[in-house]
């Protein structure tokens, strides 16, 4: 797009104009970046509560290490996607940067998925990890919770992907 611009006679863009382009096009990339702050801080206030809220000091040490690794997986994951959605351009076009955006995306959402259902298991398994077993119905619902929450985060994620591609398709056409 920018070449092309440029040969029609158009004035040459900065790549800060480019990078301005880009932040303003995908309303996708703000959601995330904002979903990924605010998630990230309630994670952290969570860490540094549970132990005392929850009763983390009558569970068994290794529940205990199971939730932070959870938590800390998350934050990881949280800081992961803050840096890819932090720096959409990559290419020396628009259109390549979108591209490679996009394909980022893609690889991103499938760890996102799996991170956060690996961790919500985790952490419920946590709560769990003093009953008796006969509390089949509570997990029962919780292997729901966990199931709902893989479907919800697919469709968020298909919906994000699918707003950017509609934008490098629309570059593209």
């Amino acid at each position: 797009m920018k070449s092309g611009y440029q040969k029609a006679g158009g004035e040459e863009w900065s790549k800060e104009t480019l990078r301005e382009m880009m932040l303003k096009m995908p309303a996708a990339v703000r959601r995330i970046k904002l979903q990924l702050i605010l998630e990230s801080a309630l994670w952290g206030i969570f860490l540094m509560v549970y132990y005392d809220f929850f009763d983390g000091h009558e569970k068994p040490l290794v529940w205990n290490a199971i939730l932070v690794a959870s938590v800390i997986l998350l934050l990881t994951h949280n800081l992961l996607g803050y840096e890819i959605t932090k720096n959409p351009l990559s290419g020396g076009d628009i259109r390549s940067s979108l591209e490679k955006y996009l394909n980022r995306i893609r690889k991103y959402s499938a760890v996102s998925i799996a991170s956060r259902l690996l961790a919500i298991a985790s952490i419920f398994a946590f709560f769990l990890s003093t009953a008796d077993g006969s509390q089949g119905f509570i997990i029962a619902a919780l292997g729901a919770i966990v199931v709902f929450q893989a479907f919800a985060l697919h469709r968020v994620w298909r919906t994000r992907i699918e707003s950017v591609k509609r934008v490098y398709q629309d570059l593209t056409a």
